[in-house]
């Protein structure tokens, strides 16, 4: 598997076109290339401004009256993120038999601020600072991440005790990072959008609101991520920022410096990212282009549900099994993530033989217990009903294989003499559903 580079830690720089004007987003709280000191660490989060620009046209730019915007962060490093792992499913063939399992490349690192995956993080909105159309158009494409990434999102009424408090203070847009937001003993803002009201577009909502809730998800701006590659025409950068204020330090910090794959995961560079901002053209030395990005890429979608997986769920697997005892035929169907994580169904479901009759009379399928038991409630009798148990993962016993019988000369229950152990391939929370459609020689 291919190594995956994409996003790292941090608040840099946001640049888009709204309504014929840029916001920018600056974050002087971040220096990558230097270890954060105690004091540092200690500091209190940076004030707010806002930074308006005029429309840029080719490559002469208009910068009266600019604002500076400055995000805030807490730098809390919330240690080692503890993620739920899912054991992959191997995969059963046609015939019964397991496919050998592919043992699969790690990712190159955890992002510590990133969430456990199935966190249900909790969200609060300021009162009585913005219109419930915009607080449930927030609501809305914040859970666009849901989609993708094995998270929720609950919205409560408790500012106090909610991990994500969402204000509405005209000016920039800006969120702490993933769990930064676990250091907050002041109850302070961890996210703020600064120019939304009724008459906002939804494309708006979409590339505002997604952004800033991937930032409390973990997830950098892409243009920092170690694969990328943008051409800057560096002293042109220089000059465009100190119109706005920004030292040279301050552009080496929130556009030049990248983040070390050592302490990253994702994938290469994805320009098209919702975590990229909008740069002119004029900016680099090959003129590329950078789109006004308001939906998760297709790259956005793969790698949040590789760093926020949700359980595996393979598709249908169907086969027959062949015991080998009078050309008994024996169909399974095995469905994935249909009931609870810790039950198990079975059935056993009268088919069709070869000659177009239904097969009935006394037929039966063990489910192995632990402690030497067996569950032999799966049996088909002349009546031709299908029966079904439900039983606990736990009790079963993965020593042991199903065991099949039936009745043979003079209506005599009898084993086969074939077992089916393939327990790696039935996890809790599947269905298992045994149709016996042949049970005689022609």
């Amino acid at each position: 598997m291919k190594k995956l580079i994409l996003f790292s830690l941090c608040l840099p720089l946001l640049s888009t076109v709204i309504s014929g004007q840029v916001r920018i987003k600056k974050d002087n709280n971040k220096d990558t290339q230097k270890k954060e000191t105690k004091k540092d660490a200690q500091s209190p989060p940076l004030k707010t401004e806002t930074i308006f620009i005029p429309p840029m046209l080719n490559t002469k730019y208009d910068f009266s009256n600019v604002k500076i915007c400055i995000d805030k962060s807490n730098n809390y490093d919330p240690g080692p993120r503890l993620s739920k792992a899912y054991p992959e499913i191997p995969k059963l063939n046609s015939n019964g038999q397991l496919e050998p399992q592919v043992i699969r490349q790690k990712l190159t690192a955890e992002t510590n601020k990133m969430w456990p995956n199935e966190s249900e993080i909790t969200v609060a909105f300021a009162p009585n600072q913005t219109t419930n159309f915009v607080i449930e158009k927030v609501k809305q494409y914040a859970r666009e991440w849901e989609k993708v990434a094995n998270i929720s999102f609950s919205f409560i009424t408790d500012w106090k005790n909610a991990h994500v408090k969402v204000s509405f203070i005209k000016g920039g847009s800006w969120s702490w990072m993933g769990r930064e937001v676990l250091n907050n003993p002041t109850e302070q803002t961890t996210m703020n959008f600064g120019w939304f009201d009724d008459n906002t577009p939804d494309n708006e909502f979409s590339r505002v609101v997604i952004h800033e809730f991937g930032h409390a998800l973990g997830f950098i701006h892409e243009h920092q991520a170690a694969g990328a590659r943008i051409n800057w025409d560096v002293e042109k950068v220089y000059a465009y920022f100190a119109k706005i204020n920004w030292s040279r330090d301050d552009v080496d910090r929130n556009i030049f410096n990248k983040y070390s794959q050592n302490s990253t995961n994702g994938s290469s560079y994805d320009k098209a990212s919702i975590m990229h901002y909008f740069f002119p053209e004029g900016l680099t030395t090959d003129k590329s282009a950078f789109s006004n990005n308001t939906e998760l890429s297709p790259l956005d979608k793969l790698y949040a549900r590789v760093l926020y997986p949700f359980p595996p769920k393979p598709p249908p697997v169907t086969g027959v099994l062949n015991t080998g005892d009078d050309c008994d035929a024996i169909k399974f169907i095995v469905e994935y993530n249909v009931l609870p994580g810790n039950f198990i169904e079975f059935s056993l479901e009268p088919g069709v033989d070869n000659s177009g009759k239904v097969v009935i009379w006394w037929k039966q399928i063990g489910i192995p217990f632990k402690g030497g038991a067996e569950n032999k409630d799966l049996q088909l009798l002349a009546d031709g009903k299908t029966t079904r148990v439900t039983i606990l993962r736990e009790m079963i016993d993965e020593t042991r294989g199903f065991s099949f019988a039936k009745a043979k000369f003079l209506g005599v229950h009898t084993g086969l003499g074939f077992t089916w152990k393939v327990w790696e391939a039935l996890p809790g929370g599947c269905r298992v559903r045994f149709i016996w459609q042949n049970d005689h020689c022609y």
